[in-house]
């Protein structure tokens, strides 16, 4: 990948820009709850401001649900730490784009409550009174097998840290000469890009999960009108069609849904950057290996129109192309590239072993791979037409494990 573009702002709003995140990143650091409400109040649009966070259901859309993210954040989340050198900022007219590369503190422990607590899990499944009691044996037995790997990942006493990637977005827009947040979102990597965390109409916990977060959208729309309608409606279900439509090549999804220019930024599912035209078509090659479709319903979509800039948020469902024909040619080629990594032979095998248990989880309930998504994208108008400046995809976060991610234990 070439090197990254740091977007196209000038000198003066990024360092403005910069000075919000730093601002934003204290706030992180001292995790002061007391002054949760200055806080937000100095860097948040109280009129109007979303915050999309990593799991299915956070759904932040109004102030004081954005507010009590943030301070749940400070209270229970890990340590958070943005790479500021890494943002990319982008002058869009009437707003201000913005990502950032940051990490995430997180601590586990080993102890016999541990173990007792997943004794009860396993136990579920063999109560008749439990949701988890109805599921097939095929599927019982491969759950219990894929979650009991995770846990005896590391069965080291003592206490071990580790910083896990995390991307934070934003749209800022200026109130009164102040650039305010008025979008927010934070994402996590999926632990595995096949097979994500959140499937559809996979259990009972889960898909509450889901319909709450879809409540919550559908709840928004009604109140405030900012559905997806018109012109953008139009191109949006068009591009939905087309974008993993194989019969169509990248470059022409390109030239047809996204700005004649080199501002635009595609936000892969791995949190990657993708800015060249280049990038962004193999970008798009390699997700149709994966996905065989995209469904994202309007009552889904929360469209803002601002002037010649538009911010779209959608929940939406991608057809997963791992079906029980070449499930295991996908799990191979994986393990292949497993084994090529460069990284200790321990962490190699517990990776491979945990690609092969989760690939039997998730064929072993012989129904169709939907996954749950975010995306989200700033719209500009183009010649009368609107067209992608910014495009991030996303999976919500549902699992907790201390090897999800191939990443080194810290001092």
């Amino acid at each position: 990948m070439k090197k990254q573009n740091n977007g196209n702002a000038c000198e003066n709003l990024r360092n403005e820009v910069l000075e919000i995140l730093e601002r934003f990143q204290e706030g992180y650091t001292k995790r002061d709850i007391s002054v949760v409400d200055s806080y937000m109040g100095e860097l948040f649009n109280k009129d109007d401001v979303i915050i999309i966070g990593t799991s299915i259901g956070e759904w932040c859309l109004d102030y004081d649900d954005s507010k009590e993210l943030v301070q749940s954040d400070w209270e229970y989340w890990g340590d958070v730490s943005i790479n500021a050198d890494s943002a990319i900022v982008s002058d869009c007219g009437d707003c201000v784009w913005v990502t950032v590369e940051a990490d995430i503190k997180y601590q586990f422990g080993t102890d016999e409550a541990k173990y007792d607590r997943f004794i009860d899990f396993v136990k579920s499944y063999f109560d008749d009174n439990n949701a988890n009691s109805r599921f097939s044996d095929q599927y019982k037995i491969a759950h219990i097998n894929w979650v009991l790997t995770q846990v005896f990942w590391n069965r080291k006493d003592g206490e071990r840290t580790y910083l896990w990637p995390l991307r934070i977005s934003a749209v800022l827009r200026r109130f009164k000469g102040r650039l305010l947040f008025t979008e927010m979102q934070f994402c996590l990597p999926p632990a595995n890009e096949i097979y994500p965390d959140v499937r559809l109409n996979f259990d009972e916990s889960m898909t509450n999960d889901v319909r709450e977060g879809k409540e919550k959208i559908t709840e928004y729309i009604n109140k405030t009108g900012h559905k997806c309608c018109g012109d953008i409606e139009s191109m949006f279900n068009e591009f939905k069609e087309d974008y993993l439509n194989t019969s169509i090549g990248a470059n022409d999804i390109i030239r047809q849904y996204f700005t004649n220019d080199e501002n635009h930024c595609v936000i892969g599912y791995d949190l990657k950057a993708y800015q060249d035209r280049d990038a962004i078509a193999a970008l798009i090659e390699e997700q149709r290996k994966k996905w065989l479709s995209m469904k994202i319903e309007a009552e889904n979509t929360i469209l803002r129109v601002y002037e010649a800039t538009a911010s779209l948020a959608a929940w939406g469902i991608l057809g997963n192309n791992a079906n029980k024909d070449n499930a295991m040619k996908m799990l191979l080629a994986e393990m292949k590239m497993l084994l090529n990594k460069e990284t200790k032979a321990s962490d190699k095998l517990f990776q491979i072993q945990r690609s092969i248990a989760l690939m039997f989880r998730e064929t072993a309930q012989h129904r169709q791979l939907d996954y749950c998504f975010k995306l989200e994208a700033l719209l500009v108008k183009d010649k009368d037409h609107w067209k992608f400046s910014k495009l991030q995809f996303s999976f919500p976060f549902y699992y907790f494990f201390e090897g999800m991610y191939s990443v080194p234990e810290i001092e």
